[in-house]
Parts: structure tokens; sequence; C-alpha cells
């Protein structure tokens, strides 16, 4: 509740330099129900809108973009996650919507209107000892 209060406090540093880092809602969501990663016994999903006017879309690790006038940088992955992640500039960027407690060991998104990325869906798969997905658009 202190981060819906105060909003969020931007890193030091990481693979895209320092800011405030976002992600989807499948990423983020495993992230909070990892409790021996993050050492609490439950975790929270912020649901945020971000803004920006000038973002940086790169494959992986950026710590330049601010430098190069950009408020925004995407990356496709980095060395610290094969997912997609953003980094803001300024804290002021984003603006939380909403906040969902993750128990431990929950595997779905926090949001309901959150899709899992295809990424998502085969890990998932692949769980459930599937070796092919279909999908039928039919439906």
């Amino acid at each position: 509740q202190v981060i819906k209060r105060e909003g969020f406090r931007p890193s030091q540093g990481g693979c895209l330099g320092p800011g405030t880092y976002v992600a989807h809602a499948d990423k983020a969501s495993r992230f909070a129900a990892n409790c021996p990663r993050h050492g609490g016994d439950a975790g929270a999903v912020v649901e945020v809108r971000i803004t920006f006017t000038r973002a940086k879309y790169c494959k992986n690790n950026n710590g330049s973009w601010q430098d190069e006038g950009y408020d925004a940088c995407r990356a496709d992955q980095t060395t610290n996650s094969s997912q997609p992640e953003w980094c803001l500039k300024h804290s002021s960027q984003v603006q939380v919507v909403d906040i969902r407690k993750i128990e431990c060991g929950v595997q779905l998104p926090a949001f309901e209107g959150e899709a899992l990325s295809l990424g998502a869906v085969r890990h998932r798969a692949r769980q459930a000892g599937l070796l092919e997905i279909f999908f039928n658009d039919q439906a």
C-alpha cells in the first residue's frame, strides 16, 4: 500500500540502467508468486499505466538510452530475464491503477484481463507434459 500512497522508488541500476521497471502481468505474477525468491509469505502485482514520449526498443541490456534522450526503454529480454520488460526514466511516468495480492505458487496472471504471452502458454504446456499446443479460434 506504500506504493499506492507514495509511488515507486526508481532503482539505482539494472539491466536497463536506473529507473522504474515494469513488465506484463504474467511475468510480474510469476515473480510475486515466487516467495523463496523475494522472501515474503505472499506477493503483489501492481497494475500500472505508463506514459512516455520517446521510447527506445532494444533486444537486450541497454544502459545508454537515457543519455540518448529517451524517457523509456523496452527490452525483448535481459541477462536476468528472457521476458520483455520496460524501464521508465522517472517514477512519475508510472501511475498505479490497482494492486492485487498473489499467493505463493499461483500460476495465473494477477489480472483477469491480461492475456498470457505465447511464451507463458508454452511454458505452462511444457510443465503439464504437453508436446504441442493447438488453438481453436472457432470457439
